[in-house]
């Protein structure tokens, strides 16, 4: 049976009146950084207000000979072109990984591929809107090939170097006791205070290991069920787990919709490395979504997550949000066709900040806050005065 028939049959198993789906601004509440702070601390504190005024790092046939490369400008620029800057530029990064994956050079070492190399030269090309006949883009890639190793050898390493700080932020363990500590009471009363008689469900849009390190603790009241058993003397995901594991009492589902710094591929396989650490100069092997916007991915097992999603949601009479601003376009997508097409009751619930800072967080929350049967509690997942104020909501 393959893994993508058993969507149907999982979605049984956890659907239920209520689903919670946690973005960064929850693993905030532990401590955990959001990805604007980690940015921030992971390139200084004026990091993000350079994304917004660094000029368009562009390649293409009439100004390759101006681009200067270095690794914080690469990674300012990828950022930049995820909209977490204020405008959307010309370099677009998810068109790019989309060229990666559709010219079949995601498992190509492609800074050293000549193959690749063309190939992206043709696609800054054509992305740059410039004309240009075979024999031009020929002479012109022979005049301009160097510089353009260089820069794609920028970007890997960029990538390279927001994976392994990624890594190191977001590895937490049972060793982690306050965080460990702090997600036993906040999640334990959430989950309490939400679910009745319905197993919890959630949907978490982190990469961090906090359930994780919680259910190695032995801490909670629920059993993981995450999809990760244990074969071979290693833990391997595979959606038949989430089935195989209906005898778990008290089970909490949880479905990492972008993946874990814990994940891997080997082999085929997807393999949880917990509480160890991926080895990230293999890109082959990491297995999440990058930090970008669209990040569905159709790679194993990203896009059966969200098909599990969407199902889910059609089930549900509530969703509550927790700490995230929407950006990815593919949920937010998942969100609003829910919401147009209320065949059962379905109530709307979100829970994030107004942030002064960065004002553009705001804009896809208070877009979805207009639409009729959504709330939007502009406050952070603190205490349980809003676990309170949630679950009044959820049961009204």
């Amino acid at each position: 049976m393959s893994e993508e028939s058993l969507i149907p049959r999982i979605v049984d198993t956890v659907s239920g009146r209520v689903s919670v789906l946690l973005g960064a601004g929850a693993s905030a509440a532990f401590g955990l950084p959001t990805m604007v702070s980690f940015l921030e601390k992971a390139y200084g504190k004026e990091f993000i207000k350079g994304i917004e005024s660094c000029p368009p790092y562009k390649i293409g046939s009439n100004n390759v000979d101006a681009v200067k490369t270095n690794q914080r400008a690469v990674i300012r620029r990828l950022f930049h072109t995820t909209s977490l800057g204020k405008d959307k530029v010309d370099f677009d990064l998810e068109s790019l990984f989309s060229f990666v994956y559709n010219a079949g050079l995601a498992n190509s070492s492609w800074p050293d591929d000549e193959h690749a190399k063309r190939l992206f030269w043709l696609y800054r090309a054509c992305a740059d809107g410039h004309e240009t006949t075979f024999t031009g883009f020929g002479t012109a890639y022979g005049t301009h090939q160097p510089l353009l190793s260089g820069w794609m050898q920028d970007v890997s390493d960029a990538i390279a170097d927001l994976r392994r700080r990624m890594h190191k932020t977001f590895l937490i363990d049972r060793s982690n006791a306050e965080v460990v500590d702090n997600a036993v009471h906040l999640y334990g009363r959430l989950f309490t205070e939400l679910f009745d008689s319905q197993a919890p469900v959630v949907f978490t849009l982190n990469f961090d290991t906090v359930f994780e390190a919680v259910d190695d603790a032995k801490s909670f009241d629920w059993n993981l069920v995450d999809g990760i058993r244990e074969a071979r003397r290693s833990r391997y995901f595979k959606f038949q787990n989430f089935l195989e594991e209906l005898h778990t009492g008290n089970p909490l589902y949880l479905f990492k919709l972008h993946g874990s710094v814990t994940w891997s591929r080997d082999n085929g396989d997807l393999r949880d490395t917990y509480p160890g650490t991926v080895p990230i100069q293999d890109p082959e092997a990491v297995a999440l979504a990058e930090p970008v916007i669209s990040k569905q991915s159709q790679h194993f097992p990203f896009g059966q997550m969200y098909k599990i999603f969407e199902a889910t949601l059609a089930q549900n009479e509530v969703c509550v949000v927790i700490g995230t601003s929407l950006r990815d376009d593919n949920l937010r997508s998942v969100l609003e066709r829910r919401l147009a097409h209320p065949h059962r009751p379905f109530k709307l619930i979100l829970l994030a900040p107004f942030e002064k800072e960065h004002s553009y967080l705001n804009d896809n929350l208070a877009a979805l806050s207009r639409r009729k049967n959504v709330v939007w509690l502009k406050e952070r997942f603190s205490d349980g005065k809003i676990v309170n104020a949630l679950a009044k909501e959820a049961m009204g």
